[in-house]
């Protein structure tokens, strides 16, 4: 492994991503992994925990079903969760064009919080690994007009708080304050930490 956690040039690390996630596959790709991607699908329910707790419990969730359901890991195997927190209220994934629009209306003007939580298991060392980042973004203060025409984009699908940092959303964005790949969904510099210190 290189001192930066990515995989040698010569030969890139495998590893299976247990999320549908593009922005967090392409993430990997970037740092050198290749991505083997097979996503699962759990109860993403939660009792009144505290916003760390919540996604981090999620993203374990994801690491335990996987684990009982997947007969034979080869390769490091990640899942991770993310969430966002603003004016005590926390807040996952819209199902509806509806809801997206509420969601980026009560984000407008508004500092909030992205949390993403990840688990890494390690087969060949049978060795388990978590951890959990955190990153402020400022919306900017926007027009109904402005909110219709990012939706229309369709990038609210699938994200927390209906929106993908990396694509259209970035006219929302004022400012971030923290990491972005944390924002994208992984706390990317936590997970290069850990594999700059194995011998692959």
């Amino acid at each position: 492994m290189k001192q930066n956690g990515s995989p040698s040039t010569n030969k890139k690390l495998k590893i299976i991503l247990a999320s549908k996630s593009i922005a967090r596959k392409a993430l990997l790709e970037e740092s050198g992994f290749e991505v083997i991607v097979d996503p699962v699908d759990v109860d993403e329910s939660y009792n009144n925990l505290d916003i760390k707790e919540i996604v981090t419990l999620l993203s374990q969730k994801k690491l335990d079903h996987y684990l009982k359901y997947k007969k034979e890991i080869n390769f490091p195997l990640l899942t991770a969760d993310t969430l966002v927190f603003c004016d005590d209220k926390i807040i996952g994934k819209s199902y509806s064009l509806k809801e997206a629009f509420e969601q980026i209306d009560f984000l407008k003007g508004k500092k909030h919080t992205v949390y993403s939580a990840f688990n890494l298991y390690l087969p060949h060392l049978n060795k388990f690994y978590s951890g959990l980042d955190s990153t402020d973004v400022t919306f900017k203060n926007l027009s109904k007009v402005e909110i219709e025409n990012y939706l229309k984009t369709n990038q609210w699908q699938g994200a927390a708080a209906s929106y993908r940092v990396q694509g259209s959303a970035t006219s929302l964005i004022e400012k971030i304050e923290g990491q972005m790949a944390t924002v994208v969904g992984l706390p990317l510099h936590q997970i290069s930490a850990i594999f700059s210190t194995l011998d692959f």
